[in-house]
């Protein structure tokens, strides 16, 4: 097990479904970009990296219906040419509706689009 698994409060689960992400604060996206997630937790989730992407953005995923405000908190670069770079988002305090909707996601099968 490398560092950074040892260290994460919450198991990751490998998905893979879409949500919509925008950008909040000043640098506001004017519309959301479809993302697609590559795993989830209880504590964030990991998307390929909208082009806007930045540590320090504060973000809004709508997960199954519900807005759940989050954080870049890591950007993990393509590691080839022909790879997608990632970005690591840490949510917010989660509402009991979102925790609903993440556990779902983390107990039910893996949806492909």
């Amino acid at each position: 097990m490398d560092e950074l698994s040892e260290r994460r409060a919450h198991v990751r689960r490998p998905v893979t479904f879409f949500v919509r992400c925008q950008r909040l604060g000043p640098r506001q996206t004017e519309v959301p970009d479809e993302v697609r997630v590559v795993d989830l937790s209880l504590g964030g989730l990991r998307v390929v990296a909208p082009p806007w992407a930045a540590v320090g953005n504060v973000v809004e995923v709508e997960l199954d219906g519900v807005g759940v405000r989050s954080l870049v908190v890591a950007l993990s670069p393509a590691a080839r040419p022909d790879d997608e770079a990632h970005a690591h988002l840490a949510f917010g305090s989660l509402m009991p509706e979102a925790i609903g909707v993440v556990s779902r996601r983390l107990e039910g099968p893996v949806e492909v689009r």
